[in-house]
């Protein structure tokens, strides 16, 4: 038993070694520092104007139940288990219960300190109203912790489920309505109604789970597989993450968009990485995110600066993210097959940024004139994301890439 907790242990401090280590590299990096803590006060300061503007009938129970449920039913458990320990620990399954529960406890405490900044940064809408007091919001901040730790015990028990996805809808139907009972100040009867509710919920379907089913390795195994990849590819953003693994999805409705290609030296890595962009990892999404984001944000701007601002802010961090575009392994086989030089696959590379870093800041532009509509505005951000384009892909990507 003192084993097990002992490879626990060692587990999580080489775990926080490996992320204190790239967390460093992150920030080191000033330009991405600089562009965040500016975003953070723009956003702050429209942060306020919009709070202002929320007329006395604003949902604000409904909206802060929506945001903070997300954090609360949202519940990765990380046991720091690895793909061998199915032949190494499985046959210890049963005297593993102190490691399963460190886990736990660990998983939770990370979370609840998540949670308390959501709260946080959520607390002058709540407190916004009058009817609201700080000691209410943090008696609605108590319960989510209580309503938290219900979730990580349901979360551990469906784990011994083969279908877990009723036990999934029916965990977060129950965390909805009580947050939002809490939240808009419903009568403390219906609280402890679904406190009652949940606890049958738990003890007579959830914890049943352990007695009629089996541990399901292959489902730890994946939640602390997708935990890990979540910081290793942020990371990769900055350093080489040698143990960082792809993920290729088919997406066959975006077909259309590779039928258009030719077959010479030139234009093969542009067709590689261009696939890459649509299919691996999640670049696409990150590039769709970071596009509405940027939008919603250049689109309520007031001040053109400001808007110029969000503009160039997108296009640096959207450069950042698809900087792996390159770095990705490719097969050897297809890697040397062709008599291509590394200048050519550069080029390649830069090419596809240069579009992807134009198209988003054009429609970034147009979005901004609309809510801007002024001719010598739209030329000068169309050109500043002209420049910007060129300067990220061909200037500072080649430079980099070349040496």
């Amino acid at each position: 038993m003192d084993s097990l907790i002992s490879l626990w242990q060692r587990r999580l401090r080489d775990y926080w070694i490996m992320a204190s280590r790239y967390w460093g590299i992150i920030g080191k990096n000033s330009g991405l520092m600089f562009t965040l803590y500016v975003l953070i006060i723009l956003g702050s300061v429209y942060y306020k104007k919009t709070l202002d503007q929320l007329p006395e009938t604003f949902p604000f129970s409904l909206v802060l139940t929506v945001v903070f449920g997300f954090f609360v039913i949202r519940t990765p458990i990380r046991t720091f288990i690895q793909q061998a320990d199915v032949i190494f620990l499985l046959p210890l399954e049963s005297q593993m219960g102190r490691y399963f529960y460190k886990s736990c406890r660990y998983s939770f405490m990370l979370q609840c300190a998540i949670i308390i900044i959501v709260f946080v940064l959520f607390s002058p809408l709540y407190l916004k109203y009058p009817m609201h007091s700080v000691a209410s919001y943090l008696l609605v901040l108590i319960l989510a912790f209580f309503v938290k730790a219900w979730n990580m015990d349901c979360k551990w028990h469906e784990q011994y489920s083969d279908n877990p996805f009723l036990l999934k809808v029916i965990r977060g139907c129950l965390t909805l309505l009580f947050l939002y009972a809490v939240i808009s100040q419903q009568p403390i009867v219906l609280a402890i109604t679904y406190i009652i509710v949940m606890g049958l919920v738990s003890y007579f379907l959830f914890h049943r789970q352990r007695v009629n089913g089996v541990l399901h390795w292959d489902r730890l195994i994946a939640m602390e597989n997708h935990q890990m990849m979540l910081l290793l590819r942020f990371a990769n953003l900055f350093v080489d993450v040698p143990q960082l693994k792809g993920r290729v999805k088919s997406r066959p409705w975006l077909n259309v968009f590779l039928k258009f290609r030719k077959f010479d030296k030139v234009h093969v890595f542009r067709y590689l990485y261009f696939s890459i962009f649509l299919r691996a990892e999640d670049y696409l999404g990150i590039y769709l995110r970071l596009t509405i984001v940027g939008a919603i944000l250049s689109f309520y701007t007031d001040h053109d600066l400001f808007a110029v601002f969000v503009i160039l802010s997108v296009l640096y961090l959207t450069g950042l993210q698809l900087y792996g575009i390159f770095t990705r392994p490719v097969p050897q086989a297809l890697a040397g097959m062709y008599p291509i030089t590394k200048a050519v696959k550069i080029k390649s590379y830069c090419s596809i940024i240069l579009i992807c870093l134009f198209v988003q800041g054009l429609l970034l532009s147009i979005i901004t004139t609309i809510s801007h509509p002024r001719i010598s505005f739209a030329l000068l951000s169309m050109l500043i994301t002209l420049v910007v384009s060129i300067g990220l892909s061909y200037g500072y990507y080649y430079r980099k890439l070349i040496k």
